[in-house]
């Protein structure tokens, strides 16, 4: 549908030895559905039969994904859970045995105490400061500048899994691990060569005709982000 060229990418995984199902697709349109059922093999229709057809609360989706089948299955032949930070908060399992996130505050020395927060930026963005911090913003394209802040969060995330998990087949024991990798859809935060996104919108998880931007816009992020985190899953594997 977008044109991004992933024969590259599937071919090293078949010359690994991987099988590549070509013609399948995912259960679900979205990763909390598709998460939640394959965790606990099983559709959703009882879930959808007792929230109601017109419910838009996710919620329960995200109790299925954090104390999932699997895990208990796994947990009750002594694997220990490791979940990553996603900055999605209905795929975050903070209560695993070992909760992996990035120390961000530490990563940045712009800030006296750290990058703003998400509530701060909201109270940034609805008192005069705005128009200050948007100047700052157009005038020092940067990844410190304050505005872009969550999107360098989103970025260390991302890099800190990516990095981390490629160091857990040598830890000592046996480990179920659950990653969620909020990519290569929105926020856009990587080009094709994992060299940082600058913007000039509000961060956000909008996707599909919820994208802020252009259909030219979205193709060109969401192209780039696979390429990049294609090169990154072949280092891993």
């Amino acid at each position: 549908m977008y044109g991004c060229d992933n024969s590259d990418f599937v071919r090293s995984l078949a010359d690994q030895g991987f099988y590549v199902a070509a013609q399948s697709h995912s259960n679900y349109l979205m990763s909390v559905l598709s998460m939640a059922s394959s965790l606990n093999m099983e559709y959703l229709d009882s879930v959808a039969e007792g929230m109601g057809v017109g419910s838009q609360d996710l919620r329960p989706l995200a109790d299925m994904l954090a104390h999932s089948q699997a895990r208990s299955f796994l947990e009750g032949r002594g694997y220990r859970m490791v979940a990553f930070e996603s900055g999605w908060p209905l795929t975050q399992v903070e209560d695993a045995d070992m909760y992996m996130a990035p120390d961000t505050a530490s990563r940045s020395s712009t800030y006296l105490f750290g990058p703003p927060n998400e509530f701060e930026l909201l109270l940034l963005r609805s008192t005069m400061a705005r128009a200050v911090l948007e100047k700052v913003q157009a005038e020092v394209q940067t990844v410190d500048s304050p505005l872009e802040a969550p999107f360098s969060q989103h970025r260390a995330r991302l890099l800190y899994t990516l990095d981390t998990l490629g160091d857990i087949p040598g830890w000592e024991g046996d480990f179920f691990v659950f990653a969620h990798l909020v990519i290569p859809h929105p926020p856009f935060v990587f080009g094709p060569n994992g060299e940082p996104i600058l913007h000039d919108r509000e961060y956000s998880f909008s996707d599909g005709s919820a994208f802020e931007g252009t259909r030219e816009e979205y193709i060109q992020g969401y192209c780039g982000q696979v390429a990049y985190v294609d090169s990154q899953v072949l280092d891993l594997v």
